[in-house]
Order: C-alpha cells, then sequence, then structure tokens
C-alpha cells in the first residue's frame, strides 16, 4: 500500500474511499536461476470505491482490458491514435463478455 504512514493500519476504510489493490509478481533479473522470465514483472491492478453497508466495492476498472490480446490491441489503438466511441463500447463489451464465461 502506498503512502501507508498517511493512512495507518488502524484507520477503518470509509464509504467512498478509493484505493487501488495491486498485486504483482516481480521474477529476480537472474538469469542463470530464471533464464527468459529473468527481470520480468507483471502488476494487475484495480481501483476500486468502498461501498456503504457492507455492499461489494465499485471496481472503477471493470472495463479495462485484461487479456493479452485485448491489452495489446489497446495499446494499439492508442498509438496510432485510433479507436473511436463505438469501437471501445465494443470492446468493453466484449470484455465483459469473456468475463462471465
Amino acid at each position: 500500500m502506498h503512502d501507508a504512514s498517511a493512512v495507518g493500519p488502524a484507520r477503518p476504510l470509509e464509504p467512498g474511499v478509493a484505493l487501488a489493490l495491486e498485486p504483482g509478481l516481480y521474477i529476480p533479473d537472474d538469469r542463470a536461476r530464471f533464464g527468459p522470465f529473468a527481470g520480468l514483472g507483471v502488476r494487475l491492478e484495480d481501483d476500486v470505491v468502498v461501498a456503504p453497508g457492507g455492499a461489494p466495492p465499485a471496481v472503477l476498472s471493470a472495463a479495462a482490458p485484461i487479456e493479452m490480446d485485448d491489452v495489446e490491441h489497446a495499446v494499439g489503438q492508442a498509438a496510432s491514435g485510433g479507436g473511436g466511441a463505438q469501437q471501445q463500447q465494443q470492446q468493453q463489451q466484449a470484455q465483459q463478455q469473456r468475463r462471465r464465461v
């Protein structure tokens, strides 16, 4: 958790508080032990908002691409300056469909 000293472990999360959940995997940069995976790092981040009454949090990043093909496509679109609103909506619908399976 970033800036943990400003929040502290004794402070409860309150409705409306936004935070990032960032599980990650980082492989040491040691080719002898890890071969081609040496130095690889992956972090999956979700941004969430605490909901009132113990309800599930709102996941602000739910529509973000998570499948490799979707991420590569999004990066390509951003690099080329393309990707209109309709195309983005279609991509989000496809991603949500895959998550339900």
